[in-house]
């Protein structure tokens, strides 16, 4: 049933946390703030960047403002903050900051002075790249020469700041130069870069240009306003600072960039009205509250206005129309998004009747919901829209369904040489009856109804043309008919019966139209697009088109040739919209969508001429978030609200299972695989090792998720969730064997082999003989014996015993009779394999039974050989080994280990044997195994095994397995060593067995005497250089406290990592590597070192 709330029509204003460290916030968790301009800058700073290789530094004086005009475009670029720092003297504040982000390139902007350009330069590890000319023309010039391809230009007034800071995050987020006009406002072409070009500000400071676009208003903040209807802004966040001061705007837009938002200027006592913001924007004040008041920041909501769902009502019986309060504060993804709404109604007289929204249509403030089949007429139905279109959930309950209107013809046009359409005042059933729109053949375009096609005739100068196809469009309010032959020019005749009809059952008003019918010769063009994602975009044409014949999949892409769509299945046409997907995504931001000449036509035969499309890709910034986790079998499926890179989804090192109930043991993953379901959600599918041990019925475990991205790179927030097992795998029948030793007396022993331990209680207890036939075929005759009801009977001569074995996963049978030949040949015995053995339902301990009577052959215990199904070393010494078949007794002398399948040339010593299973050991080695166990192998005798199981069947001999290396990589140790000496002279001068230390991580470190130290981590294996070169991030010296500054990681031999660091660093230096990689996908987390000797 659908969840009823009473109506909440007001939006709900989230206010979202700004992540920022707690001493940096001003008391508003919606504010970026400090005590100066200089410490808001660091706010802000603390807000976008933990590390960043560059920073841009900008003069905090007011008057010097303006040389950092073209700032923001090469903050973007470089993705660098932008910091403030009086032009005499570099903040102490600043300095940390630079030092703490570990920049090694700092951009000097402007008037800053030669000391602080000499103090910046002389931070360790930093380099100051002056950027400053003789005047502010100058000092634009030498920023936009830093800058790599603009994709284009913003030319603003050579002293417009607030002009210059409006399109600031824009500029840098999408690639753009800002360009100063000359004193007179003309504009210097030479400096004009990219494909397009937006003048900002009125004609008094920057003159009219052939071919640019302006972005004005009045003032600056109509100006301002101007910008952001213009160009293209996420609206998740909106940035609010004050438009007379400037300088926190001026700070705060490569922050705004990283999400495409838009940075807001207000006055202290007023702001414009933009019309992205929504009740879910997040509004995040910049600067104090004298310069941005909290009043002010209301007051962006406010200027939006509230959002409601204000009504519902059926329009007919298949349409749903809802009025918003206005058409510009809401989200329109979620408006448009059919899972958003949930409708019941009566559906041939049932009441309760699920119905989906097929399709939502959004025209200003008018909403239509299209439902995927009718409601019966005179009755009632409930709509639920979720709380992500308004904020907070809306129902509308008994919305009242009755339709007595007659639906009429409301126009008839010619549109193609063969193709007209008839567009009528309500939906049309073209479907079978019961049926729904998504059951029934799409209704594309042109799609055949042939049985609706003699409701219309048409006539030309006394020729008649018949109808070939229809295709239903518009929601079924229009048809397209294709007729056959050609139209020529002249009037044509239309003549629609009355045999089409409503959802509510009532004929369309039979009707006749002419009109005259003139060739169309101009060619289609595009005047548009919509809805451009990643991987996908649609053009809209000013007329319907479709594909040519010669059209190849060549001819629709995007960016360069090379991105083209994978099939032209993945181009659709709907009237005069082109929808194409993409395999390779478009990139983020501007990109540019093509169709060569010659790939699609009008209906009157006219091709395109190449078509390019300049379009704006929507960024990705919304996390994935789970959707659902259940276990399904022994398997954990997740699913999540969006597809996800496959590389994270599939990485079971993002998923931890836990045993709440048992003492928080983890449970081992075996794989995670990544799938994508029919509603484009991601589905990670999670198989454990061994569910069978490891899953307990009723117990808890708790599943954790984290480090999961989107196809854009949004990683998921780190959750966790806690259910409980139900068992609900039935066990398997394996293979039924008998012992044929004591055949000479006439007894027979069978054994049928299960997956699981089986219960001998209940209904379904597997260790009664009711459940067992017994089907013997000696040549031409064949006899059936239920064992339960032999075992009853005195007279027939058969004797039947029965019993669990193998911790109940073995059924063993005892047959004492002389009923069964087993002379005169093979086929005359019970283990011919025609004989069967036949086992009604049993359970598992668990209670899971079998679906149905389980029959299968019945062979030779001799037959049965038993070998690996898996081996793994998860620790030098440790090897787990699982079996295909159960066994029982186990001898340790029957398994050894060796370099190279089945060689006694080189072996490693067992030490013992662990029994966890039936079918699975746990090997200890008293040799320990190499890191990297590759051609080491587990293998059993050639002759003479004793390992058996509880009916005899032997492990095979000469069974060999590979070992799999799950052995995570670990620090070398070293023996008899002295750690008071250099390793050099422990290595090199001495050689070895210098000292009497024992178990020496393999870590040391040179120091060069002014600057630089050197640190070498030697591991016990061949690691991966990708996880490791140039990453600084993957180590930490001496915690949060250290003077320390990495400078580089690389990997300088297979097992070599060496890291240079600016500083002295001293032996016993603590040190964390936070992850490697061995060659076969084994990692190591959070390794804790120290440096071991004495300072070379």
């Amino acid at each position: 049933m659908i969840r009823t709330k009473k109506i909440a029509i007001l939006a709900i204003i989230a206010m979202v946390l700004t992540m920022m460290p707690a001493a940096m916030f001003a008391a508003d968790s919606d504010r970026l703030a400090g005590a100066n301009r200089i410490s808001t800058a660091i706010a802000i700073a603390d807000a976008g960047w933990e590390t960043a290789d560059a920073v841009v530094l900008a003069p905090a004086d007011q008057d010097n403002l303006v040389d950092a005009l073209a700032a923001a475009p090469l903050a973007g670029q470089e993705d660098a903050p932008i910091l403030l720092t009086y032009k005499g003297a570099l903040s102490a504040d600043v300095q940390d900051k630079i030092e703490a982000l570990g920049a090694t390139t700092v951009y000097v902007v402007g008037a800053i002075s030669a000391d602080v350009l000499a103090a910046v330069d002389a931070i360790d590890g930093v380099t100051a790249v002056q950027l400053s000319g003789a005047n502010r023309w100058a000092t634009a010039d030498a920023i936009n020469a830093e800058l790599d391809s603009p994709a284009g230009t913003f030319v603003v007034g050579y002293d417009a700041i607030a002009d210059a800071l409006s399109v600031a995050s824009y500029a840098a987020a999408n690639g753009f130069a800002i360009v100063l006009s000359k004193a007179d406002g003309t504009v210097d072409e030479s400096k004009l870069v990219g494909d397009v070009t937006y003048l900002v500000g009125g004609t008094a400071v920057v003159k009219d240009y052939e071919g640019a676009t302006r972005l004005s208003g009045a003032n600056r903040f109509a100006t301002n306003a101007a910008v952001a209807e213009g160009l293209s802004f996420e609206y998740d966040d909106v940035y609010v600072a004050n438009g007379v001061s400037l300088v926190d705007a001026l700070a705060v837009a490569p922050l705004a960039a990283k999400a495409n938002a838009f940075v807001l200027l207000a006055s202290t006592s007023d702001v414009e009205s933009i019309d992205g913001v929504t009740a879910a924007t997040n509004v995040i004040a910049v600067g104090g509250t004298s310069v941005v008041p909290a009043s002010v920041v209301a007051d962006v909501y406010d200027a939006g206005g509230e959002f409601a769902v204000e009504s519902a009502e059926a329009s007919n019986l298949i349409q749903v129309v809802l009025e918003l309060s206005n058409d510009n504060y809401y989200d329109e993804d979620e408006l448009k998004d059919e899972d958003n709404y949930e409708f019941e109604g009566e559906v041939g007289n049932k009441t309760g009747v699920e119905i989906l929204v097929d399709e939502v249509v959004v025209d200003g403030t008018t909403v239509t919901l299209n439902l995927d089949e009718a409601v019966d007429n005179q009755t009632v139905g409930e709509l639920v829209i979720d709380k992500k279109v308004t904020g907070t959930e809306v129902v509308f309950e008994d919305i009242e369904f009755f339709d007595k209107d007659i639906p009429t013809i409301e126009s008839v046009k010619v549109i193609g040489e063969d193709l007209v359409k008839v567009t009528f005042s309500e939906p049309i059933n073209f479907y079978a009856d019961g049926d729904k729109k998504s059951d029934a053949t799409a209704p594309a375009v042109l799609a055949a109804l042939p049985a609706l096609e003699d409701e219309f005739d048409f006539e030309l100068d006394s020729k008649s043309y018949s109808v070939d196809v229809l295709g239903p469009t518009e929601n079924d309010t229009e048809v397209n008919i294709v007729v056959y032959g050609s139209f020529k020019e002249g009037e044509l005749t239309v003549e629609v019966d009355n045999g089409l009809e409503d959802y509510a059952g009532f004929n369309v008003t039979a009707k006749t139209f002419t009109m005259d019918v003139v060739e169309d010769v101009d060619a289609p063009e595009a005047n548009g697009y919509k809805d451009a994602e990643r991987d996908e975009v649609t053009l809209i044409f000013n007329e319907a088109v479709k594909l040519t014949s010669d059209a190849e999949k060549e001819d629709f892409y995007h960016t360069n040739s090379n991105d083209h769509v994978n099939d032209l299945t993945d181009v659709t046409f709907d009237d005069n919209e082109v929808t194409m997907v993409f395999d390779q995504e478009l990139p983020e931001g501007t990109a540019y969508v093509y169709i060569k000449s010659g790939a699609i036509e009008d209906y009157w035969g006219n091709e395109n001429s190449t078509v390019k499309v300049k379009v704006q890709v929507d960024v990705d910034e919304t996390a994935p978030t789970i959707e659902e986790v259940e276990f399904d079998g022994d398997d954990i499926v997740i699913t999540f609200s969006e597809e996800l890179d496959s590389d994270s989804a599939a990485d079971e090192d993002n998923y931890v299972v836990l045993n709440a109930t048992d003492s928080d043991d983890e449970v081992n993953i075996r794989s995670a695989v990544y799938t994508k379901n029919s509603d484009d959600e991601g589905v990670v599918t999670l198989k454990l090792r061994d569910p069978a041990d490891d899953l307990d019925e009723g117990d808890t475990y708790e599943i954790s998720i984290v480090d999961v991205e989107d196809l854009a790179g949004n990683e998921v927030e780190d959750y966790s969730i806690e259910l409980e097992y139900t068992d609900q795998n039935e066990p398997t029948l394996r293979g039924v064997y008998v012992d044929l030793s004591d055949a000479a007396k006439d007894e027979y022993v069978i054994y049928a082999e299960f997956n699981e331990a089986l219960t001998d209680e209940g209904a379904y207890a597997a260790d009664d003989l009711y459940k067992y036939e017994l089907i013997i075929n000696s040549g031409a005759t064949q006899e059936e014996y239920n064992l339960g009801e032999a075992a009853d009977d005195d007279d027939d001569n058969i004797d039947v015993e029965i019993e669990l074995a193998d911790s109940n996963k073995t059924v063993k049978i005892t047959v004492d009779t002389a009923e069964f030949a087993i002379a005169g040949g093979s086929d005359d015995t019970i283990d011919n394999g025609d004989s069967v053995l036949t086992v009604g339902r049993v359970a598992d301990t668990d209670d899971n039974y079998t679906a149905f009577a389980t029959s299968k052959p019945i062979k030779d215990l001799e037959e049965r050989s038993i070998g690996f199904a898996e081996v793994k070393a998860t620790a030098k010494d440790t090897i787990e080994v699982k079996f295909n078949g159960n066994l029982d007794d186990y001898e340790i002398e029957d398994f050894y280990v060796s370099l190279g399948t089945l060689s006694t040339t080189t072996t490693l010593d067992i030490e013992s044997i662990d029994v966890v299973d039936a079918d699975e050991i746990i090997v200890y080695m008293d040799d320990k195994l190499p890191a990297d166990t590759t051609n080491y192998w587990l293998n059993t005798i050639s002759s003479g095994v004793e390992t058996e199981n509880a009916f005899g069947a032997k492990i095979a001999t000469n069974a060999t397995m590979e070992i799999e290396d799950e052995i995570v990589p670990a620090v070398a140790e070293l023996d008899n060593e002295d750690t008071d000496e250099t390793y050099s002279w422990n290595r090199v001068t001495t050689h070895e067995n210098i000292g009497s230390e024992d178990d020496v991580q393999t870590v040391y470190a040179a120091y060069d005497g002014t600057t630089t130290s050197t640190i070498t981590i030697v591991f016990n294996e061949a690691l991966v250089a990708g996880y490791i070169n140039g990453n600084l991030s993957l180590v930490e010296l001496n915690g949060d406290d250290s003077d320390l500054v990495v400078t580089d990681v690389q990997l300088t031999s297979a097992d070599t990592i060496e890291i240079t660091v600016t500083g002295e660093v001293l032996r016993g230096d603590d040190i964390t590597i936070e992850v490697v990689q061995d060659t076969n996908g084994n990692r190591a987390y959070d390794i804790d070192l120290n440096v071991e000797y004495a300072i070379q």
